[in-house]
């Protein structure tokens, strides 16, 4: 339950926690960094930090030679906290729902990923794109898939 939770991402982010006492195993066998709206605090008091885009990768550190993979979810808006997942992450998968203005969301992101590159993460690549809530019957979202491809 996240609102019981009394460790998250966001003390672990914020230096406050070791990331290996807050990591949970649920019923499925999986490990979980757990969040919370504590999140947006932690994105407010990091602002004056330095190396604030870092402390996710930092935090990431001690643990990742234990997974094979390390899943981020991130909102779907550039916030500080999207730009740690980002400067943490190898590469991303980028979910999209096949409309037309997600297309202009994808550029956005496009260009945000080149400049990640070039200042915080030079590794980062895009693994692939994830057509969400994608209706073959809709002429609209073919043309939007076919594009996505070129």
């Amino acid at each position: 339950n996240k609102r019981e939770l009394e460790e998250s991402v966001c003390e672990v982010m914020l230096g406050e926690a070791d990331i290996a006492t807050v990591i949970v195993r649920t019923p499925e066998d999986f490990d979980l960094l757990p969040g919370n709206i504590d999140l947006t605090a932690a994105e407010i008091r990091l602002m004056d930090q330095d190396d604030r885009e870092l402390r996710l990768k930092r935090a990431l550190a001690p643990v990742a030679g234990n997974y094979d993979f390390v899943l981020i979810d991130c909102p779907p808006a550039l916030s500080l906290l999207t730009i740690n997942a980002l400067t943490a992450a190898d590469s991303i998968i980028v979910p999209m729902q096949c409309e037309y203005y997600a297309l202009e969301g994808v550029s956005a992101l496009l260009d945000t990923i080149e400049g990640m590159k070039s200042r915080l993460n030079p590794a980062l690549e895009i693994e692939g794109v994830l057509r969400t809530m994608f209706d073959v019957r809709n002429n609209l979202a073919n043309a939007v898939s076919a594009e996505l491809t070129n």
